[in-house]
This record gives structure tokens, C-alpha cells and sequence, in this order.
């Protein structure tokens, strides 16, 4: 039995600072500041890029935050938890709503 084996070529869109290496990358201000600060600080732009776009995926947050979409999640999981956002609809034609800020 004879398999052909293809080769494929795919190109895959980088955002910006995807190609920077270690050393460089990163906001020099966030490197003393404890992980709860900047895991403070990422959910408040969640919930900032949430209120521009409520229709938007995890996916795209990610790309817009320079972060993983694993990451992303993680932080949108303990923003419904803590009661700050719901998700309203199913996972394809849903959208997140803001509903309640003030439990901090």
C-alpha cells in the first residue's frame, strides 16, 4: 500500500509583538508588579473591550491584549464567577453582558 504524503503551506497572521524575543517584549512597568495587579488590570480591559464589542469571542480579546486565548479565558471564567458578566445566548450567536461592577 502506497501513501502519498502532501505538504502544506499555511500562513498564519501574527499580531504585533509576536515576533519580539523574550528579552524585549513585555511593558517594562508590568515586570514589578504582582501577578493579582496585572490579572486586576487584564480584567478591567476584558470587561472595557467587552462593553465596546459585547459579541466578541475570546479569541479576539486575546489578540487585542497580546495574550493567550487559554489566559483570556481563565479571566473571563472568574469575571462570571465573581458575578461581573453573564453570557446571554449560545456559544455562536451569543453576546456578554456587564452586570454588576460593583462588587470589587
Amino acid at each position: 500500500m502506497y501513501y502519498h504524503r502532501c505538504r502544506y503551506l499555511v500562513n498564519i497572521p501574527v499580531h504585533e509583538g509576536c515576533n519580539e524575543s523574550s528579552e524585549t517584549s513585555g511593558n517594562s512597568s508590568e515586570r514589578g508588579k504582582g501577578s493579582s495587579e496585572r490579572g486586576s488590570e487584564t480584567k478591567d480591559l476584558i470587561i472595557d473591550i467587552i462593553k465596546q464589542d459585547p459579541r466578541i469571542t475570546a479569541a479576539e480579546i486575546a489578540m487585542q491584549l497580546n495574550m493567550s486565548s487559554r489566559g483570556v479565558e481563565k479571566r473571563i471564567r472568574k469575571l462570571r464567577e465573581a458575578g461581573k458578566i453573564k453570557r446571554i445566548g449560545g456559544r455562536f450567536g451569543g453576546s456578554w453582558e456587564i452586570v454588576n461592577l460593583d462588587n470589587d
